[in-house]
């Protein structure tokens, strides 16, 4: 899946993210962004939530252009793209907005949001049957291209999309997962788990900070730059995978190459959110030391 910058627009009341929790999860609404400019891509729609946009109650949890995803509104709260106001569109619905940039790659930019989207149905434990275009509650002609054939009709999309829902792992069978969005208010001694791929960044050599199995970072998992010491993770419980989380490779860690992380963890300590910190940060016990990781995208676990 293309990379995910995480540029959250500021929470305002009134504004594009108003920071309300979504009242439920009905599945994925599409939409494209109905910009043709030079440059319209993914980081400069998530610049305009953070900026001059940021008052204005129009907002969209993802934008996915031909190379990079930007995520704008966490997943577990509210953004205004249904047209719906109080309805199930707003308040029900995770929405991504695809490019059509006329400097982009329009097809690979819609083959990017249906690999998202089939993402998050899967995470959710959903089909394509949650998956809805703007249309589907305001009768606005959006996506208009999709809606149009172009590049692709829509019956391709839901195609591709149940496509990517096909390739992807089931997260490990340890129990039911009822915590399927971020920002989850964890408490000290919650059993977690990260079942998704996430990206190499950062790599230390075995036996360099104590780690005789060498140790990984990725920025998904701790804010981004800097590392610091208790956001590293020891290497022996992770494995390299493909973008599909399917174990791949020579197992041996560099920078760009992806992870998951073997197994289901206790939390030891809890750390409210901060501005640095948007969705706080959980302290666990991975291989041989503790470690600091973001809350956004552990997963709870609870047996029946």
């Amino acid at each position: 899946m293309a990379e995910i910058k995480r540029m959250y627009a500021p929470i305002l009341p009134y504004g594009a993210r108003s920071g309300q929790i979504r009242l439920g999860m009905r599945g994925v609404t599409i939409h494209q962004t109905g910009n043709p400019s030079k440059g319209a891509g993914a980081v400069n729609h998530a610049a305009y939530l953070q900026n001059s946009g940021k008052n204005i109650q129009a907002s969209w949890h993802y934008c996915v252009d031909d190379h990079v995803i930007t995520q704008s509104i966490p997943e577990n709260e509210i953004a205004w793209h249904a047209g719906d106001g109080y309805g199930d569109g707003n308040y029900k619905t995770i929405a991504i907005e695809i490019c059509i940039n006329s400097d982009g790659n329009m097809r690979k930019a819609c083959d990017n949001a249906a690999e998202l989207a089939a993402d998050i149905l899967k995470r959710y434990g959903l089909g394509t049957e949650h998956l809805f275009q703007h249309h589907d509650w305001s009768g606005k002609n959006c996506p208009a291209q999709l809606r149009s054939g172009i590049p692709y009709d829509w019956k391709t999309f839901q195609d591709k999309v149940d496509g990517y829902l096909k390739r992807i792992p089931q997260p490990p069978p340890i129990g039911k997962i009822r915590k399927i969005n971020q920002n989850h208010i964890f408490k000290l001694g919650d059993l977690i788990i990260f079942p998704n791929v996430y990206r190499v960044d950062e790599v230390t050599a075995n036996g360099q900070q104590g780690f005789v199995n060498g140790a990984i970072a990725s920025y998904e998992l701790c804010y981004g730059k800097p590392v610091f010491e208790q956001n590293w993770i020891d290497a022996g419980p992770c494995d390299e995978v493909n973008a599909h989380g399917v174990k791949s490779g020579d197992q041996i860690f560099v920078p760009g190459e992806r992870f998951r992380i073997r197994g289901d963890f206790k939390v030891l300590d809890v750390y409210r959110e901060t501005a640095d910190m948007p969705n706080g940060a959980i302290k666990i016990h991975i291989g041989q030391k503790d470690v600091i990781l973001d809350a956004g995208p552990a997963y709870f676990v609870y047996f029946d």
